[in-house]
């Protein structure tokens, strides 16, 4: 094993039955004289032995700080439960800890080959040695588990539900794993055919003096003479890229397949360049989102990498025929870098962010900031008017617009969220008096989005929430999104990163930056807030479509950020 993995798991509740955030759940990669590596959100799939909650195998779904996926197999060797001879409740015997006066000694004897001798055993946690394999690297190591009572993505129904009879699979062989509930159709490896079979049709269109499709196949969004805020260097050759295993990602919009360079000969001297797939959301997937504009977001990224000095992604190609791999996608150019984790978030300790230095954050902080005021300042609005969008009145009318629609979609034939409501009944009556200047707006603005070289952006990613709009929906949402992830913190009994993009300090760097004094600043982090919290209400109702929990009498239960949403709207958050 490259070194040892630790997954502390702890939950709470609130007093009253509300559900409060899980205090850590977590993965780290730790080695001797090394910093810890963040490993992403864990997410199990456990294989029980039929008729019993024993795992036999179990694979741990990792992220490494790149966001490749990384999947940890544990194969269960032997077991030993805790509850007998060790003393752990609810063992009868000798109590872990407890003082049984001076001299006193004790021996038993448990015979392990009939559970039904030690039924208080089930009602244990249980250590397995096991045999674990990360990243083609093989250790052997303690696989401790317990499952007590209900839990629905196993299938337990309650305390004396085990795991079904195995059915037979293709050839008789028993299946014992216990599967995560199915939340795509695609096949990854049908993908990687589909993709590679397209790849070589478009490999053929490359305009072979810089390696980019050309401009007639995909077109140019400047106006004919207008000058480019990129330097008047010459493009770098770009070989064409090869497919690799599609991997879906875990984020809710997209499909990525990043491609490793291949192995065709070099072109002036340069490698062939990986790339990323971006593919519209499985329809068959309970979508957060009921469309995916592929040409839109195209458009979107080839217009800021024309008309401004921003690191955005070259994208290659469009595809907008679904024929191909199911449904429209296009093809832009990798970026290597790191980015601030979302799971568990840079606010929690153990990553690259959270350990780098006070100076070393307000570099990133500055650096993230000029982002927005670039990309504000730097985009004519004329040349973004596809990015309008429905409906009457300023840009901020319709942008409201939109969410309250999306939030209709959301709950439609579902159980309505009042907190929710009232957040647009807040809006309505707090509406600004002048909403500010028309920008184009990056719409998930959050550093979370952001691939950095050290400390600087090298790569600007997801722009599918990219509309017209006031500055302060970036400033709003990037503020907001740090808060959000500092407060789960802060709840779950760790300090955070305090200091880091306070919104008095992001909104002064902003001024700085461009002369525009950030105005309405209360109501833009609510409605940031009010968006992120539809999007929750649309990942629960998500998780309920596919059995992984029940629908609870208070939906509002199912926002995480139930309590910051509150205090805005009671005037008691700032």
């Amino acid at each position: 094993m490259p070194g040892p993995l630790r997954r502390p798991v702890r939950h709470g509740h609130r007093p009253g039955g509300r559900r409060r955030p899980p205090h850590l759940n977590e993965a780290r990669l730790v080695r001797d004289g090394a910093p810890d590596r963040q490993l992403g959100w864990p997410y199990a799939d456990i294989g029980y032995r039929p008729g019993t909650r024993h795992p036999e195998r179990a694979v741990l779904h990792l992220t490494d700080p790149a966001r490749k996926p990384l999947e940890l197999t544990a194969e269960i060797l032997t077991s030993s439960p805790l509850a007998l001879g060790a003393g752990y409740p609810p063992a009868d015997d000798w109590q872990h800890g407890t003082w049984q006066g001076r001299g006193w000694t004790d021996r038993r004897v448990y015979d392990l080959s009939d559970p039904a001798a030690h039924p208080l055993a089930a009602y244990g946690v249980t250590d397995h040695a096991a045999r674990f394999t990360l990243d083609g690297r093989t250790g052997y190591g303690v696989f401790e588990h317990g499952s007590f009572g209900r839990h629905d993505p196993s299938g337990f129904t309650g305390y004396d539900s085990v795991a079904p009879a195995a059915p037979a699979a293709p050839g008789g062989r028993p299946m014992t794993a216990t599967p995560r509930p199915r939340t795509t159709t695609r096949d990854p490896e049908d993908l990687t055919r589909r993709l590679t079979a397209w790849l070589a049709t478009r490999s053929r269109a490359l305009d072979p003096s810089h390696g980019l499709p050309t401009p007639a196949e995909q077109g140019d969004l400047r106006p004919r003479g207008a000058p480019s805020r990129r330097p008047a260097s010459p493009r770098s050759p770009c070989p064409p890229p090869t497919a690799c295993p599609a991997r879906p990602c875990s984020s809710t919009s997209t499909t990525r397949t990043r491609t490793p360079p291949s192995p065709r000969p070099r072109t002036r001297g340069r490698g062939p360049t990986s790339c990323v797939l971006r593919l519209a959301g499985d329809p068959a997937a309970y979508t957060i989102f009921p469309r995916y504009d592929m040409p839109r977001q195209y458009r979107t990224m080839r217009l800021v990498a024309d008309r401004t000095d921003l690191p955005v992604p070259r994208p290659f190609w469009l595809e907008e025929d679904p024929a191909h791999l199911g449904a429209p996608f296009f093809v832009m150019a990798r970026v290597t870098g790191r980015v601030p984790p979302d799971v568990m978030p840079y606010t929690y300790e153990g990553n690259w962010l959270y350990d780098a230095t006070d100076a070393e954050r307000d570099r990133l902080e500055a650096a993230s900031v000029a982002v927005l005021a670039r990309l504000h300042d730097q985009v004519p609005v004329e040349s973004a008017e596809f990015l309008a969008l429905p409906g009457t009145g300023s840009p901020l009318r319709r942008h409201v617009d939109a969410q309250r629609a999306y939030y209709a979609w959301v709950v439609d034939g579902l159980p309505h969220s009042p907190l929710i409501e009232r957040g647009f009944a807040w809006l309505a009556d707090h509406w600004p008096a002048d909403p500010g200047e028309t920008v184009l707006t990056w719409g998930d603005a959050r550093i979370g989005n952001i691939v950095y070289d050290g400390f600087a952006p090298a790569g600007i990613l997801d722009w599918e929430m990219a509309a017209l709009g006031p500055r302060e929906l970036d400033l709003g949402w990037m503020v907001y999104l740090h808060r959000f992830f500092q407060d789960l913190t802060v709840g779950g009994g760790q300090r955070g990163l305090p200091d880091f993009l306070r919104r008095d300090r992001v909104e002064a760097r902003y001024a700085r930056l461009t002369g525009h004094e950030p105005r309405a600043m209360e109501f833009h982090t609510l409605y940031a807030a009010l968006r992120h919290a539809i999007v929750m209400l649309r990942v629960a109702y998500r998780q309920i479509h596919f059995g992984e929990v029940s629908v609870p009498a208070d939906p509002d239960g199912l926002i995480m950020h139930r309590d910051t949403l509150e205090a805005m709207l009671a005037g008691r958050y700032w």
